[in-house]
């Protein structure tokens, strides 16, 4: 397995093609902010996030159909268009990938995760959104969400701890 590291490329759009080049399954290493449009991340390609590393996108849509490894933390970052992880997989999916921010409405990071990790039950259960343990996830709209869609919604921490919690803020419902 080889490491690119996007960051000692010109774009991300040149990161991708070069690990791509790669023969097997390659790493694609995003360890600082990094700016880009349209482009697809082949499956063969393990997209690795450190600690920090954020990919925007400015237009068009990024779609990732290799393993995602990232931490839970803002790593998706819509600024004009939009990213796929559909097809992606990952141990774990977090909702801070996409920008929670606590006290505030985060109806749109919660939907867009759901929304992205939907499967066909019961033959594609493969998908489980992590919480973080003492983290409110408060939303303004009503969430669509059931086990229906192929994914697993899973708290952490033990009973006897102040866990994550899922938090209606809106009205009605």
């Amino acid at each position: 397995v080889n490491t690119v590291n996007a960051a000692q490329y010109s774009s991300f759009s040149a990161a991708v093609d070069a690990v791509a080049s790669l023969s097997g399954t390659n790493i694609l290493e995003i360890t600082t902010s990094i700016s880009t449009g349209t482009k697809s991340v082949p499956a063969d390609v393990i997209v690795q996030f450190a600690n920090g590393g954020k990919i925007t996108c400015t237009s068009g849509t990024v779609t990732i159909l290799g393993e995602i490894r990232a931490p839970a933390q803002r790593c998706f970052v819509a600024s004009g268009g939009t990213f796929e992880i559909s097809s992606a997989t990952a141990e774990q999916f977090y909702f801070e990938w996409y920008g929670i921010t606590s006290g505030g409405d985060n109806t749109t990071s919660i939907q867009w995760l759901i929304d992205q990790r939907k499967g066909t039950w019961p033959n594609d259960y493969s998908s489980v959104i992590q919480l973080v343990a003492g983290t409110t996830y408060s939303f303004a709209s009503p969430i669509s969400f059931n086990n229906a869609q192929g994914m697993e919604l899973r708290g952490s921490g033990t009973p006897l701890v102040n866990n994550s919690i899922m938090q209606y803020t809106g009205t009605g419902g």
